[in-house]
């Protein structure tokens, strides 16, 4: 599998890191993956590290992403925060773009530090509502 999973059931974010371009089939695998973990539950946030991906995916591959991950919402109802790096930029957009049209609160980042910033804030703003 190319996603790694963990799940921290105090600060309520589950991550996944990946260091290879997943296929769609990959990323609705670390999906699965983590709707299964013991320590998920729906609403966690989600800190996607996508740093190690040097080959952006294909077209198709960002259309299949966006709509597993449209698929899955009822597990993924918490803020995304996704960091990339310069490369992906452009590619990490239109997922987002996606994702919003979706119903999802999601941004990207170049810095993890800031990402799980506005992740913590996000997820903050939350549970005050």
């Amino acid at each position: 599998m190319s996603y790694q999973v963990e799940v921290d059931p105090e600060a309520r974010i589950a991550t996944l890191t990946t260091t290879v371009t997943p296929s769609a089939t990959e990323g609705q695998s670390a999906l699965l993956k983590l709707a299964e973990h013991p320590d998920y539950e729906p609403g966690f946030g989600i800190f996607c590290d996508c740093r190690g991906i040097v080959v952006p995916p294909d077209p198709d591959t960002v259309i299949a992403g966006s709509q597993n991950v449209v698929r899955f919402k009822p597990l993924l109802r918490g803020p995304m925060a996704v960091v990339v790096t310069p490369e992906l930029e452009l590619h990490t957009e239109v997922y987002l773009a996606l994702f919003s049209a979706a119903g999802f609160e999601a941004r990207s980042f170049g810095d993890p530090d800031e990402a799980l910033a506005w992740l913590k804030g996000a997820m903050a703003s939350e549970t005050a509502a």
